[in-house]
Protein backbone atom coordinates (compact mmCIF):
# COMPACT_ATOMS: atom_id res chain seq x y z
CA UNK A 1 0.00 0.00 0.00
CA UNK A 2 1.23 3.46 -1.12
CA UNK A 3 1.92 6.35 2.02
CA UNK A 4 1.29 8.86 -0.64
CA UNK A 5 -2.09 11.31 1.10
CA UNK A 6 -5.11 11.12 -1.91
CA UNK A 7 -6.97 14.13 -2.29
CA UNK A 8 -10.39 13.79 -3.71
CA UNK A 9 -12.44 16.89 -5.79
CA UNK A 10 -15.55 16.64 -5.60
CA UNK A 11 -18.13 16.88 -8.68
CA UNK A 12 -20.62 19.64 -9.96
CA UNK A 13 -23.52 20.83 -7.97
CA UNK A 14 -22.01 19.20 -4.83
CA UNK A 15 -19.57 19.57 -1.94
CA UNK A 16 -17.04 17.44 -0.43
CA UNK A 17 -20.13 15.46 1.74
CA UNK A 18 -20.87 13.59 -1.68
CA UNK A 19 -17.69 11.84 -1.50
CA UNK A 20 -17.82 10.46 2.47
CA UNK A 21 -18.59 6.90 1.01
CA UNK A 22 -14.90 7.06 -1.12
CA UNK A 23 -13.31 8.36 1.90
CA UNK A 24 -14.57 6.37 4.11
CA UNK A 25 -13.46 3.33 1.89
CA UNK A 26 -10.11 4.36 0.54
CA UNK A 27 -9.11 5.41 4.94
CA UNK A 28 -10.25 1.85 5.40
CA UNK A 29 -7.53 1.04 3.36
CA UNK A 30 -5.17 2.67 5.05
CA UNK A 31 -4.95 5.83 2.97
CA UNK A 32 -4.77 9.25 4.45
CA UNK A 33 -7.48 11.16 1.94
CA UNK A 34 -7.97 14.95 2.10
CA UNK A 35 -11.11 17.22 0.02
CA UNK A 36 -10.63 20.60 -1.55
CA UNK A 37 -13.19 23.23 -1.14
CA UNK A 38 -14.79 24.85 -4.41
CA UNK A 39 -17.32 27.11 -3.64
CA UNK A 40 -21.25 27.86 -4.66
CA UNK A 41 -21.67 24.27 -5.24
CA UNK A 42 -18.85 23.30 -7.53
CA UNK A 43 -20.35 25.44 -10.19
CA UNK A 44 -17.88 27.85 -10.58
CA UNK A 45 -14.83 28.68 -13.63
CA UNK A 46 -13.53 24.81 -13.91
CA UNK A 47 -9.92 27.19 -14.90
CA UNK A 48 -10.71 28.81 -10.92
CA UNK A 49 -11.24 25.61 -9.36
CA UNK A 50 -8.26 24.73 -11.03
CA UNK A 51 -5.87 27.01 -9.28
CA UNK A 52 -7.34 25.90 -5.84
CA UNK A 53 -6.71 21.97 -6.58
CA UNK A 54 -3.28 23.52 -7.27
CA UNK A 55 -3.13 25.28 -3.98
CA UNK A 56 -4.76 22.87 -1.66
CA UNK A 57 -2.09 20.49 -3.70
CA UNK A 58 0.64 22.33 -2.38
CA UNK A 59 -0.93 22.79 0.51
CA UNK A 60 -1.16 18.61 1.25
CA UNK A 61 2.81 18.00 0.25
CA UNK A 62 3.92 20.30 2.75
CA UNK A 63 2.36 18.73 5.29
CA UNK A 64 3.64 15.30 4.43
CA UNK A 65 6.99 16.58 3.02
CA UNK A 66 6.40 14.19 -0.13
CA UNK A 67 7.20 15.43 -3.63
CA UNK A 68 3.93 13.99 -5.35
CA UNK A 69 0.78 12.87 -4.20
CA UNK A 70 -2.40 10.72 -5.56
CA UNK A 71 -4.93 12.86 -6.97
CA UNK A 72 -9.09 11.43 -7.69
CA UNK A 73 -11.70 13.48 -9.45
CA UNK A 74 -15.04 12.42 -9.51
CA UNK A 75 -17.66 13.46 -12.51
CA UNK A 76 -16.73 16.99 -13.39
CA UNK A 77 -14.11 17.30 -10.77
CA UNK A 78 -12.16 15.01 -13.16
CA UNK A 79 -12.44 17.98 -15.51
CA UNK A 80 -11.12 20.48 -13.23
CA UNK A 81 -8.12 17.39 -12.22
CA UNK A 82 -7.31 17.28 -15.82
CA UNK A 83 -6.82 20.82 -16.13
CA UNK A 84 -4.54 21.00 -13.38
CA UNK A 85 -2.51 18.25 -14.77
CA UNK A 86 -2.49 19.74 -18.43
CA UNK A 87 -2.13 23.53 -17.80
CA UNK A 88 -1.13 24.29 -14.47
CA UNK A 89 1.87 21.71 -14.10
CA UNK A 90 -0.27 19.79 -12.32
CA UNK A 91 2.24 16.71 -13.45
CA UNK A 92 4.93 17.73 -11.22
CA UNK A 93 2.61 17.32 -8.10
CA UNK A 94 0.79 14.17 -9.00
CA UNK A 95 2.22 10.40 -9.17
CA UNK A 96 -1.30 8.86 -10.21
CA UNK A 97 -4.55 10.42 -11.23
CA UNK A 98 -7.44 8.23 -11.25
CA UNK A 99 -10.87 10.02 -12.72
CA UNK A 100 -14.46 9.00 -11.82
CA UNK A 101 -17.33 8.77 -14.10
CA UNK A 102 -15.71 11.98 -16.19
CA UNK A 103 -17.11 13.63 -19.39
CA UNK A 104 -13.73 13.61 -20.78
CA UNK A 105 -15.11 14.09 -23.73
CA UNK A 106 -17.95 16.44 -23.08
CA UNK A 107 -21.53 15.92 -22.71
CA UNK A 108 -24.61 17.41 -25.05
CA UNK A 109 -26.64 18.16 -21.89
CA UNK A 110 -24.54 20.86 -20.65
CA UNK A 111 -26.08 22.85 -23.77
CA UNK A 112 -29.96 22.50 -21.91
CA UNK A 113 -28.38 23.62 -18.21
CA UNK A 114 -26.75 26.59 -19.38
CA UNK A 115 -29.74 28.45 -19.74
CA UNK A 116 -30.62 27.66 -16.16
CA UNK A 117 -30.73 30.50 -14.49
CA UNK A 118 -30.16 28.59 -11.01
CA UNK A 119 -26.70 27.86 -12.26
CA UNK A 120 -23.31 29.42 -12.77
CA UNK A 121 -22.68 29.10 -16.81
CA UNK A 122 -18.90 29.07 -16.70
CA UNK A 123 -18.42 24.62 -15.77
CA UNK A 124 -21.65 24.03 -17.46
CA UNK A 125 -21.12 25.70 -20.94
CA UNK A 126 -17.42 24.38 -20.38
CA UNK A 127 -18.14 20.85 -20.47
CA UNK A 128 -20.07 20.98 -23.80
CA UNK A 129 -18.01 18.97 -26.51
CA UNK A 130 -16.58 21.89 -28.50
CA UNK A 131 -15.98 23.97 -25.48
CA UNK A 132 -12.52 26.01 -25.47
CA UNK A 133 -11.29 24.69 -22.29
CA UNK A 134 -12.18 21.34 -23.35
CA UNK A 135 -10.06 21.44 -26.69
CA UNK A 136 -7.73 23.09 -23.98
CA UNK A 137 -7.35 19.70 -22.34
CA UNK A 138 -8.06 17.17 -25.10
CA UNK A 139 -6.02 18.39 -27.76
CA UNK A 140 -2.18 18.86 -27.84
CA UNK A 141 0.74 17.13 -27.00
CA UNK A 142 0.57 17.13 -22.88
CA UNK A 143 3.45 16.08 -20.14
CA UNK A 144 2.85 12.39 -19.26
CA UNK A 145 0.75 11.68 -16.08
CA UNK A 146 -0.21 8.13 -15.05
CA UNK A 147 -4.36 7.77 -15.73
CA UNK A 148 -7.07 6.16 -15.49
CA UNK A 149 -10.77 6.55 -16.41
CA UNK A 150 -13.30 4.57 -14.47
CA UNK A 151 -16.73 4.68 -16.48
CA UNK A 152 -19.90 2.68 -15.18
CA UNK A 153 -22.60 0.60 -16.96
CA UNK A 154 -25.77 1.93 -16.56
CA UNK A 155 -24.51 5.45 -16.32
CA UNK A 156 -27.05 7.66 -17.85
CA UNK A 157 -25.21 10.83 -17.36
CA UNK A 158 -21.89 10.18 -18.63
CA UNK A 159 -21.87 6.67 -20.65
CA UNK A 160 -19.25 5.15 -22.49
CA UNK A 161 -17.18 6.10 -24.35
CA UNK A 162 -17.68 9.57 -23.11
CA UNK A 163 -15.62 9.07 -20.02
CA UNK A 164 -13.08 7.39 -22.23
CA UNK A 165 -9.28 9.83 -22.50
CA UNK A 166 -7.17 9.44 -24.78
CA UNK A 167 -3.11 7.87 -23.36
CA UNK A 168 -5.08 7.03 -20.04
CA UNK A 169 -6.31 3.25 -18.88
CA UNK A 170 -9.89 4.03 -19.76
CA UNK A 171 -12.15 1.12 -17.86
CA UNK A 172 -15.66 0.13 -17.59
CA UNK A 173 -17.00 -1.21 -14.37
CA UNK A 174 -19.70 -3.75 -13.89
CA UNK A 175 -20.55 -2.86 -10.70
CA UNK A 176 -23.67 -0.67 -11.46
CA UNK A 177 -26.40 -0.55 -13.21
CA UNK A 178 -28.94 1.91 -15.18
CA UNK A 179 -29.87 4.57 -14.30
CA UNK A 180 -27.81 4.97 -11.44
CA UNK A 181 -24.61 3.52 -12.48
CA UNK A 182 -22.86 7.49 -12.50
CA UNK A 183 -23.63 7.21 -8.89
CA UNK A 184 -22.97 3.71 -8.05
CA UNK A 185 -19.39 4.55 -8.84
CA UNK A 186 -19.27 6.56 -5.45
CA UNK A 187 -21.54 4.58 -3.51
CA UNK A 188 -20.83 0.90 -4.16
CA UNK A 189 -17.90 -0.77 -2.15
CA UNK A 190 -17.17 -3.03 -5.20
CA UNK A 191 -16.42 0.01 -7.16
CA UNK A 192 -14.17 1.44 -4.30
CA UNK A 193 -11.70 -1.22 -5.13
CA UNK A 194 -11.47 -0.97 -8.41
CA UNK A 195 -10.38 2.72 -7.17
CA UNK A 196 -8.14 1.67 -4.44
CA UNK A 197 -6.39 -1.31 -7.04
CA UNK A 198 -5.68 1.37 -9.09
CA UNK A 199 -4.58 3.92 -6.71
CA UNK A 200 -2.01 1.21 -5.07
CA UNK A 201 -0.45 0.34 -8.46
CA UNK A 202 1.30 3.20 -10.65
Amino acid sequence: MTSLPVLVIHGFTTTNLSNLPIHYSLRKAGFRTYNVHLPGLNTQDIRHSSTLVAKRVKEIKQKHDCEKILLVGVSMGGIIGLHYLRKLNGHKHIEKFVALGSPFQGVEFARILEYLPALDDHAVSQMAPDSDLMKEITEGDFEHVNITSIGAEGDTMVPEPIFHLSEANNILSPHAMWPTGHYDLVLRPTNHKLLINELENF
